[in-house]
């Protein structure tokens, strides 16, 4: 079976792809190895300044400028689909959703296997062969944009089921809270962390970040009607002011929980449960980032390396050999306590995903 991802970034009226989101891609990349392998090592203990310093820009770059510039990708790409139809969708979000349990199989069953006093043992994991890792949540997803499909010709209609589904959203969001009950089933509590955070199995609900797609899907719309120089005052202004006003409001009540600079010290389950308050900080810090990544490019000249560039386009095949090499490595990640070794350890896993991904794609098995 083949496992079709969509990742394309093109330009409709604009040659080429946009370097801008590639380069954001290529970054989210290199993050999510850094923070998977960080994470996987429970025992590290960071004693001093620089270790310290290390760890917070691992997981402040591998969060939301990771997870969320991915799904804002997706989006992105879901606008500039002009050939695609619904059953496109359909079909992608089926093979999505293989693809996921694939990935939790590396990601979750093979370090319980491997290190069961760390990681397992495995007969109490079950459950977390349905963890919502990011592909199942992109299988939502894939859902959803065939819906959009449907209603392509009917711009009214689109944009309607956009702000009432994330009005929804947010509103869900806020009032049932974080892990706030329970089904009784492990089971049965891990299929609901589809759509909402659940237990410690529910990594990205459907309610919680479902805007990082929508907002990818209509800025890109936005985005091929606009010069580029209106596009970067556009993200210049709502970022800053997004960024600033959500960190002013979560400070200002004391709801330091759901801030996106409080990366080391914030629980998992609040992160992951993503309050609408955080993922409007985390739009401000992508728009700073499309900023960022612009003038960098400028210096370029618009060209990426090469290898950034088969990063981007080789996001699926990566992130299967990322998670196979992890599980392999557990047994050495579960003893590390230095954050240093840690790092090396995991541009060892980024350089073997790398390889190892223009290998698996070479199969056609996954086509990006």
């Amino acid at each position: 079976m083949k496992i079709m991802v969509q990742t394309g970034v093109k330009q409709p009226g604009r040659p080429g792809r946009v370097p801008e989101i590639e380069l954001m891609k290529a970054v989210a990349i290199i993050s999510m190895v850094l923070v998977h392998v960080f994470e996987m090592s429970s025992g590290i203990m960071l004693s001093s300044r620089n270790e310290n310093i290390a760890g917070y820009m691992i997981e402040l770059f591998g969060g939301v400028l990771s997870a969320g510039v991915f799904m804002f990708a997706m989006g992105w790409g879901a606008a500039y689909s002009k050939r695609t139809m619904p059953q496109t969708y359909l079909k992608r979000a089926f093979s999505l959703f293989i693809l996921g349990i694939v990935i939790n199989l590396f990601e979750e069953y093979l370090p319980a296997i491997l290190v069961p006093d760390t990681y397992g043992p495995l007969p109490e994991i079950l459950p977390s062969i349905l963890a919502t890792d990011i592909y199942f949540f992109s299988s939502l997803m894939s859902l959803y944009f065939a819906l959009m499909k449907m209603l392509e010709r009917k711009r009214g209609m689109t944009a309607a089921v956009s702000i009432l589904t994330l009005a929804v959203c947010v509103y869900l969001n806020i009032t049932i809270g974080v892990e706030a009950f329970t089904t009784g089933s492990k089971w049965l509590d891990t299929i609901l962390g589809l759509f909402i955070r659940v237990n410690e199995y529910s990594y990205f609900p459907f309610i919680s970040w479902f805007v990082f797609p929508i907002m990818g899907y209509w800025l890109a719309r936005g985005y091929q009607k606009v010069s580029l120089r209106r596009a970067l005052i556009f993200a210049f202004i709502t970022g800053i002011e997004a960024l600033f006003f959500a960190e002013w409001f979560i400070r200002s009540n004391r709801m330091m929980d759901a801030t996106i600079f409080n990366v080391v010290e914030i629980e998992e389950e609040f992160y992951y449960a993503l309050h609408p308050l955080y993922a409007l900080a985390g739009y401000g810090i992508i728009a700073v980032e499309f900023l960022l990544v612009h003038f960098i490019l400028k210096l370029s000249h618009g060209q990426l390396h090469p290898t950034l560039t088969t990063m981007s386009r080789n996001v699926s095949p990566i992130y299967v050999v990322q998670w196979l090499t992890i599980g392999l490595l557990s047994p050495v990640l579960a003893n590390l306590t230095d954050i240093w070794p840690n790092i090396l350890l995991a541009l060892f896993v980024l350089f073997v995903s790398y390889f190892g991904g223009n290998l698996l794609k070479k199969t056609n098995l996954i086509n990006v």
